[in-house]
């Protein structure tokens, strides 16, 4: 998939609040089942394209909120205790 400027504005957010959607379940409900290791593997996947959509767009907005995911996600790692891969610190 060619990642240009016109794709990015259309998928930025969209693949946010997917991000964020996920993270804020985790976080905000800490006494139901955790994910399993699949599913933060999946997050981590989200992630990781959200750091090439930053990188091709240099897109302030999208670092903005990319910030937000991580912290949500550092926080998910807390929580369950989990190792945080380097690439998302």
């Amino acid at each position: 998939m060619l990642i240009t400027p016109a794709v990015i504005r259309i998928i930025k957010r969209p693949v946010i609040a997917a991000l964020a959607v996920v993270l804020l379940h985790v976080v905000g409900n800490p006494f139901l089942d955790p994910p399993s290791e699949i599913e933060i593997g999946e997050y981590r996947k989200i992630y990781k394209v959200l750091r090439t959509l930053i990188q091709k767009s240099q897109d302030t907005e999208l670092a903005k909120m990319a910030r937000v995911c991580t912290a949500l996600y550092c926080k998910v790692v807390e929580l369950l205790g989990v190792e945080t891969p380097t690439e998302v610190v």
